[in-house]
């Protein structure tokens, strides 16, 4: 039987833009929708059937409708690829604090399409996005799986899992994203039982097969097999942000919130001062303010950022208004 994967963002933007050419959507929409990796030409066509009888709408309003049609039309059909959601802050490269050029590494595996890389770092600062920010830039599906997606219950579940996750990205022509590596890949000199053993090694098979684009993130990277690390062409580290990134984090939230942004602003000294944040926190924070647009203020931003740092291990700052 043969199997039909979703196709690449050029073809699902271009059978956006036949379907819905005479509709008043703005180019974003088109955009931010055709990155929905498991967006299929029949969940369009059916978008598109309902609003030829929405033709009346403005855009503002017919742009939510058509999202709440897909976003059905994915749940209903199975799991929906994370690759696929429109993040909530615009995605930029210089808000990511990593110890590699990464326009370059862009521009290389461009050319490549191939590689081995490895992301670690803390939480939230930015390792999947940017997986997801290359399937974008190369034009590339990404295949994403997580630990619980590949642990199986019984012995030989998991590697059967991992040989059908490499073949799947070879027949789509995927970039291959593995999340959480540190939970089925740690060092096999502390294995205890058998099958964590053989899941390690199947995985380095496969590895050392696989000619595509894989890239696999930990938050963990001490606990990978040392075998392992040795296959990764790259190893790149992220961290929190800088105070400028943060700066310029901070200028995007309150745009999208539609706050001023004033010179001199005493919140924008505090949140100079809070230590361990990244972008997952302002991509946070925005959606939790989002559901209170009556209480927000650039005070109440700032307060809800110190209190993402405050919750994570080893927090030591306060600020002094809280």
């Amino acid at each position: 039987m043969l199997e039909l994967g979703t196709p690449p963002q050029s073809v699902r933007r271009r059978m956006l833009d036949g379907a819905f050419h005479n509709l008043p959507v703005s180019p974003e929409w088109l955009q931010r929708t055709s990155r929905i990796e498991s967006l299929t030409p029949a969940q369009i066509q059916r978008a598109a059937r309902i609003a030829s009888h929405l033709d009346d709408y403005p855009g503002d309003r017919l742009e939510p409708v058509l999202s709440r049609v897909l976003d059905e039309g994915l749940r209903l059909s199975g799991p929906v690829a994370t690759g696929g959601q429109v993040p909530a802050l615009d995605y930029r490269l210089d808000a990511l604090n990593a110890d590699h050029a990464l326009p370059d590494l862009a521009e290389g595996l461009a050319k490549l399409r191939s590689g081995r890389i490895a992301l670690y770092g803390p939480p939230g600062t930015g390792k999947s996005a940017f997986a997801h920010y290359l399937g974008q830039t190369l034009d590339m599906p990404v295949l994403q799986r997580r630990a619980s997606d590949l642990l199986g219950r019984y012995v030989g579940d998991t590697e059967a899992a991992i040989a059908r996750m490499f073949q799947t990205a070879r027949q789509q022509g995927a970039l291959l994203l593995v999340d959480e590596a540190d939970s089925f890949l740690q060092d096999r000199a502390q294995a205890r039982e058998h099958w964590q053993l053989t899941q390690v090694n199947e995985l380095l098979v496969q590895m050392e097969a696989y000619e595509g684009l894989l890239v696999m993130s930990t938050n963990l990277m001490e606990r990978l097999d040392p075998a392992v690390l040795r296959r990764f062409d790259l190893k790149i580290r992220f961290d929190y942000l800088t105070p400028a990134q943060a700066g310029k984090l901070w200028e995007a939230l309150l745009k999208s919130l539609q706050l001023p942004l004033r010179d001199g602003m005493p919140e924008r000294r505090e949140l100079a001062r809070l230590e361990r944040l990244t972008p997952g926190d302002f991509a946070t924070v925005q959606r939790k303010l989002r559901l209170l647009p009556q209480a927000v203020s650039p005070q109440r931003v700032l307060e809800a950022l110190a209190a993402e740092c405050q919750a994570k291990p080893g927090a030591k700052q306060r600020i002094g208004f809280m």
